[in-house]
């Protein structure tokens, strides 16, 4: 089955940026926003318990730039 995404796909410097929770979605995974430390989780059903596979931090520095840092879940 193929789902149209809401916000496209976009080419940036010949990389290809999917948006995190269609993909994650799209997979059967859910994504989690928390306000309190800026991060995003992408979190699968394991053996009945929700584990985080992907988190995403956001910081802003100096002049609102920007830094996303993605870290694969250990363990």
């Amino acid at each position: 089955m193929i789902t149209p995404l809401d916000v496209p796909l976009q080419k940036i410097n010949g990389e290809a940026y999917v948006p995190l929770r269609a993909l994650a979605e799209s997979l059967g995974a859910g994504v989690v926003w928390n306000e309190d430390d800026n991060s995003v989780y992408v979190k699968v059903r394991v053996s009945g318990s929700w584990c985080t596979v992907i988190s995403v931090s956001c910081d802003y520095g100096e002049g609102g730039t920007k830094t996303m840092i993605a870290q694969k879940a250990s363990g």
